[in-house]
């Protein structure tokens, strides 16, 4: 009698193992829950998502208009004057840089802008040479963009030499300056020279021309004070 028990027992087991095991067989006609796979004996597993990953990130700039650059002078890039300025308008952008560099000799000439103009430190590029004038704008987005333009300076058929008289040296605070020239200069001519003439002091000091005659041209201080005044010309 106990024997019959025992396999009796067993009998209860394994046909409780097969209900158990029915429960999870799939029925005829169904289909799984996407995105699970069962295996039995062990736990649920999810399958990876097709979907794509987000991403994180500054987003990216908006498209900023390039700019338009021109460049041009008073009496044309073609035939320019050595101590005119240029003139750099910019238009969707500001302007980061000007590079003006001679052609033969590779020299560039450092300047300064103020406003649209840009003039060389040193007063004036040389006569009857070619430069290149780059200009660097930047965009609304801080990204640069370069606008490249040659010009030519006139060779005039004759070039006088100009004596300064007074160069590196102190002088009374009301003489005039008086620029004398080494070959006389027609009516037309002393007109174009008092149109462009300048005369600079340091101390600064105002003036005014003083007119021209064939061989000189000059200045006259408006006001007179105490310190002395060492002039340069251009």
């Amino acid at each position: 009698m106990p024997t019959n028990f025992q396999i009796s027992r067993r009998a209860i087991l394994a046909g409780a193992a097969g209900v158990a095991l029915a429960g999870f067989a799939k029925a005829p006609g169904t289909t799984p829950t996407p995105g699970w796979q069962t295996t039995y004996g062990a736990q649920p597993t999810r399958q990876p998502s097709s979907a794509a990953p987000t991403t994180s990130g500054p987003p990216p700039k908006p498209t900023a208009p390039v700019p338009l650059t021109s460049i041009h002078s008073p009496h044309g890039l073609p035939e320019m004057w050595p101590n005119e300025p240029l003139e750099i308008v910019v238009q969707h952008g500001t302007v980061a840089a000007v590079t003006v560099t001679d052609t033969a000799t590779g020299e560039q000439f450092p300047g300064t802008m103020d406003g649209t103009w840009w003039r060389p430190d040193r007063g004036a590029l040389y006569l009857n040479s070619n430069y290149q004038i780059e200009v660097t704008a930047n965009d609304a987005n801080g990204d640069p963009h370069v606008t490249t333009a040659q010009a030519t300076t006139v060779s005039p058929g004759m070039v006088v030499e100009v004596d300064f008289r007074f160069a590196g040296e102190d002088i009374g605070n009301g003489l005039p300056i008086w620029v004398r020239f080494d070959l006389p200069i027609n009516a037309d001519q002393r007109a174009a020279i008092e149109r462009t003439a300048s005369i600079t002091t340091s101390p600064p000091q105002e003036g005014s021309g003083a007119g021209s005659t064939r061989t000189r041209c000059g200045g006259v201080p408006r006001s007179t004070g105490s310190r002395a005044a060492r002039p340069t010309s251009r």
